[in-house]
């Protein structure tokens, strides 16, 4: 499992992303969410704002390259959703919103390469 902390606006705001299996990931919200809501899925923001937490990204690294990144960009739109809801900014032209995006794309990328690597697709399975 890597979790990784990526500043937003400015260091006192940031958003926690976390790449691993299922288990790792069930692990890691513990007390946060019902685990089970983590099952097929490919990931998940949590909106820990109003609890003194920064949000959190859960990235399933069972999945492929494409499927993570592309993961990781929906959820981190959700967390800039978030961080400017609790922040009562009012970005019209988007840019805060993309800045954020941008950073979380930036500092986990590496990481999601290294961890999918080799997988090229995610195995389900058979319910």
């Amino acid at each position: 499992m890597k979790r990784i902390k990526v500043p937003i606006f400015t260091e006192e705001y940031f958003i926690i992303v976390i790449i691993g299996n299922l288990e790792e990931l069930k692990k890691a919200v513990k007390g946060k969410v019902d685990a089970k809501y983590l099952d097929n899925k490919r990931g998940i923001c949590l909106d820990t704002l109003r609890n003194g937490e920064p949000p959190l990204i859960l990235i399933n690294g069972d999945y492929d390259y494409i499927s993570c990144i592309s993961t990781i960009a929906h959820e981190a739109s959700h967390a800039m959703d978030d961080i400017k809801d609790y922040l009562n900014i009012k970005d019209i032209n988007g840019e805060f919103h993309a800045h954020g995006i941008s950073s979380v794309l930036r500092h986990t990328l590496k990481y999601v390469q290294i961890w999918t690597m080799g997988k090229t697709k995610h195995k389900r399975k058979n319910s």
